[in-house]
């Protein structure tokens, strides 16, 4: 069965790849269907589905759309039966299988939802692993094969059911935010940005909830921690530079 999920995970429009984790262990003998189907259990899948379909209308969902594993074939149940040495072994194997999937592929956009940093300590390259944190950045990436697209920083949707029951409204902005990086992944597949400071807020919510604004009536809470003001404008950011105060004088971003 987990086969048989790779192999229909794996099809889809060329032009767009999503980049989990690894399988979990109900993979082994149940198939993908039958696991979104299944709504007594958190699905990693069902989380995806609902997300594509808003970012693209309907035209899009997890059947048609390529969702690859940094560790394929390597549940948490098969990595627990190895020992230490063979583990890393076969999950050097798994990355550079990766890897050789993305060349043959050559998307135009990567969302990367693998924030496990002790992968990028097992030979991961850097660039398939993000952090929460960097949700809904991008930047330019180079494949193997010298095949350049953007990476997406997302998260694996099991962020979100892993939140602290208390914490419903940090649940919801994380569930924004997840949906939120896959529209952006969607318009850049149309030639399009998006500016301001929406995402921003909405990452902040999510990670630390909402902040307390001070007033005269007393303090409220607030999900809007930047505006448009708060941002640089680029003749500061030069003028910053030439003082040695940000960066490189040199460097253009």
């Amino acid at each position: 069965m987990t086969l048989q999920n790779t192999e229909y995970a794996g099809r889809g429009y060329d032009d767009l790849a999503i980049v989990l984790i690894e399988p979990s262990d109900r993979e082994d003998w149940i198939s993908h269907d039958d696991i979104m189907a299944d709504k007594d259990h958190p699905s990693t899948m069902r989380y995806l589905d609902n997300s594509l379909q808003l970012a693209f209308r309907g035209k899009r969902d997890f059947r048609n759309t390529i969702v690859l594993d940094t560790r394929p074939f390597r549940s948490h149940k098969i990595k627990k039966g190895e020992a230490e040495y063979k583990r890393k072994e076969n999950n050097a194997a798994a990355y550079a299988a990766l890897e050789d999937s993305l060349d043959i592929l050559r998307p135009k956009i990567i969302v990367v939802c693998n924030c496990d940093h002790g992968s990028v300590e097992d030979g991961l390259p850097p660039y398939l692993c993000t952090s929460v944190e960097r949700a809904g950045e991008t930047e330019l990436v180079q494949l193997p094969n010298k095949h350049q697209c953007i990476k997406v920083s997302s998260f694996h949707p099991m962020y979100i059911e892993r939140t602290n029951p208390d914490q419903r409204t940090e649940r919801i902005m994380r569930e924004y935010l997840f949906d939120a990086c896959l529209v952006v992944a969607a318009r850049l597949l149309v030639g399009r940005t998006i500016f301001g400071s929406g995402i921003f807020n909405i990452r902040h919510a999510a990670i630390w909830g909402p902040i307390i604004v001070p007033g005269r009536s007393g303090p409220t809470l607030s999900y809007k921690c930047a505006t448009e003001d708060d941002i640089a404008s680029e003749t500061l950011i030069k003028d910053l530079k030439k003082l040695g105060l940000l960066g490189n004088p040199g460097d253009p971003t």
